[in-house]
């Protein structure tokens, strides 16, 4: 009889499911090109290299090559990742944490500590707190601030020559800002330096991380997306920090994602070509999870596009125009266009007088140095002026931008054009 219960106990344990878990790290001022994984092969002292962690789990997983946040700014470049929608339209919309919490998921995320290992040691303690009762699933969100400015120097985690300048790298950011010309090379290298500590340091916390989530058993099965809000400027035209350009060191961040191992198959440690955008990613983490749209014709949230066919299986992703924001109001209000077809981007800033016109081929110009827009490839624009915000014109006192866009597939034209370019009227003549 004993025996029998002894059984009956241990034939229980192994039937209890382990949750479903989704894993949403966001990093702020994370540039793609900070990650091994996306190209860096500097190393610190000690043989140090820039994130070995982060890289293990694009090995793990697969990685976009060219994904792009909606803006260089955290609370706009946020916006649009929790709503699906464009930094402009995110005032009145709905948010992806109530509706996967609508959905019978718990979830737990952690995003007021200064300190990544700290952010993430909460993370796990909230986590093994829900687990306890995970419903249909487990979503947890970790928003890590490293490595934004001030850059912290970190013991063993050091990048760059040695220093022995006057900078003690507690600046104020503006005062660094006014005098970026008169810095002289080692100022701007040992700046860059404590920038890549800080990622390392940020990528060391990771590392810790992922080792509770498979001391638990979750990691190899959970869905784990790795994003940053934005990127970070270092010098490379002058200024440091973030917000007020569209320049690909702005922009252009890490997106990597791994799949459950029962799903990543033969596509585990790909790269993805495919240029997107951060605000397909609430559409692709709803369509995992199983959510349905909320009407027939409609999308899973905002104009979110999932992307887990191209991640399953290496569909080709449906958009074609990302967008881009920085700045809150006219005239300082800097608008652009990615075509993922082509990989031009048209980059106008309202903030100059007239405004400029700035095109870019990704293709073969990745970092922006040609600019096209003064010369006879400007005419290539011309289809990419898709919003008012877009034209190389004063915007006056007229709205910058549409509230939705009629390229949406779900939204019935004629749609609200006020804001509209001359080339969305005429693509839809």
């Amino acid at each position: 009889m004993r025996l029998l219960l002894v059984l009956a106990l241990f034939l229980a344990g192994c039937d209890a499911r382990k949750p479903r878990v989704v894993v949403w790290i966001e990093i702020g001022s994370l540039r793609a090109d900070a990650l091994g994984c996306y190209g860096n092969h500097s190393v610190g002292e000690g043989g140090v290299t820039p994130s070995p962690c982060i890289d293990a789990l694009a090995a793990d997983g697969l990685r976009f090559e060219h994904a792009y946040a909606s803006a260089p700014a955290t609370v706009p470049s946020l916006g649009s990742q929790f709503s699906g929608q464009w930094p402009w339209e995110t005032g009145q919309s709905e948010s992806f944490f109530p509706r996967v919490r609508g959905l019978g998921w718990r979830t737990a995320g952690i995003t007021a500590s200064p300190d990544a290992a700290e952010t993430l040691a909460l993370l796990v303690s909230q986590a093994d707190e829900f687990a306890r009762d995970a419903g249909q699933g487990l979503l947890l969100f970790g928003c890590l601030t490293e490595p934004r400015y001030p850059y912290e120097e970190h013991a063993g985690l050091r990048f760059g020559p040695p220093y022995a300048g006057p900078l003690k790298g507690d600046e104020e950011l503006g005062d660094l800002r006014a005098r970026s010309a008169q810095l002289s090379e080692a100022d701007r290298l040992h700046l860059r330096g404590r920038y890549q500590g800080e990622v390392a340091f940020v990528d060391r916390a990771l590392g810790a991380f992922f080792g509770e989530l498979k001391r638990r058993g979750w990691y190899d099965e959970a869905l784990i997306v790795l994003v940053a809000d934005h990127g970070e400027e270092l010098f490379e035209r002058g200024s440091l920090g973030h917000g007020r350009t569209l320049f690909d060191e702005a922009v252009h961040v890490p997106w990597i994602v791994k799949l459950p191992a029962s799903e990543t198959g033969a596509r585990k440690g790909k790269s993805i070509p495919d240029v997107v955008s951060l605000i397909d990613l609430p559409a692709t983490l709803l369509d995992w999870i199983g959510a349905k749209p909320r009407a027939p014709a409609g999308g899973l949230i905002g104009h979110s596009r999932s992307l887990l066919p191209v991640l399953r299986t290496g569909a080709r992703s449906e958009r074609r125009w990302i967008y881009l924001r920085a700045g809150d109001e006219p005239p300082a209000d800097v608008w652009g266009v990615i075509d993922a077809q082509t990989a031009l981007k048209w980059v106008v800033d309202h903030g100059q007088d007239p405004p400029r016109g700035m095109l870019f081929d990704l293709k073969h110009d990745l970092y922006e140095q040609n600019d096209l827009g003064q010369g006879p490839y400007v005419q290539r624009a011309t289809l990419m002026q898709r919003l008012r915000g877009l034209i190389a014109q004063p915007l006056e006192s007229q709205r910058a931008a549409p509230l939705v866009l009629p390229e949406e597939p779900w939204i019935a034209w004629p749609a609200d054009l006020d804001g509209a370019g001359p080339a969305l009227l005429r693509d839809r003549r």
